[in-house]
């Protein structure tokens, strides 16, 4: 069974923070331990409501790239030589490539853990994300 997981920013800071199913925060901005921030950001997810963007709420999708970090809804990925966005759709996560042909394939773990890389997420990395496209189309 895979973990579930969620994660968005925070309006004011644009910190990542992570929550698992039962609404307790896991981390923020990959650090796992939340000392740190106990002032700010301490307990269950429902404290801080008020604070986060809502547009950037994301699912852990169960899959972890080939350097093992977790892979996340909206996660933009280098899968050989495309760019493409991790999206929910029809039932399962897929990748879908951005540019080019519009052909998306499932994300399997035994894809990931070889060929996927995160480069980025789309609502922290469009300029990133512009400017590798033209990259690409360049080539």
């Amino acid at each position: 069974m895979r973990e579930i997981m969620f994660g968005c920013q925070i309006h004011s800071t644009k910190e990542w923070i992570y929550w698992n199913a039962l609404g307790l925060i896991m981390s923020v901005d990959g650090l796992n331990s939340l000392y740190e921030y106990e002032d700010r950001y301490y307990g269950s997810i429902s404290k801080i409501c008020g604070l986060i963007d809502s547009k950037t709420i994301c699912q852990y999708t169960g899959s972890k790239d080939k350097k093992g970090n977790k892979i996340f809804e909206g996660d933009v990925c280098e899968v050989g030589n495309s760019i493409q966005l991790i999206v929910f759709d029809r039932g399962r996560w897929i990748y879908k490539r951005i540019g080019g042909d519009k052909f998306s394939q499932p994300i399997f773990n035994v894809h990931c853990n070889e060929f996927c890389e995160i480069t980025g997420n789309i609502h922290d990395s469009k300029e990133k994300l512009g400017r590798k496209l033209n990259e690409k189309e360049s080539i």
